[in-house]
């Protein structure tokens, strides 16, 4: 998934500007622009910020047609790691799909 776009597809799906995404989130618009290019990803705590901003779950925000109980269930894993593990999880994810 790419997380950047997802971000980008929603904040303009609720007519939100990237500015006022990180007025309401507390997130420099800085930050938010290298989320949505990709330059950085967002650890899983700013995830849910930006999720509650645009008032949708963490699942919806990874929901998938392919396999959405198996999605909610990385989420929830993810949820209760700490942010170097969820980083670890993330790149043996992006390793897998390479």
């Amino acid at each position: 998934m790419n997380i950047g776009l997802r971000i980008k597809e929603l904040r303009k799906s609720k007519n939100i500007t990237g500015n006022y995404l990180a007025e309401i989130t507390g997130i420099s618009q800085s930050i938010i622009s290298r989320y949505e290019r990709n330059i950085i990803e967002p650890p899983i705590s700013s995830l849910e910020i930006i999720c509650n901003a645009l008032d949708i779950t963490l699942y919806d925000f990874f929901a998938s047609e392919r396999n959405p109980i198996l999605l909610n269930e990385l989420v929830n894993i993810a949820i209760d790691l700490p942010e170097e593990k969820v980083n670890t999880l993330i790149q043996v994810a992006k390793d897998m799909n390479n």
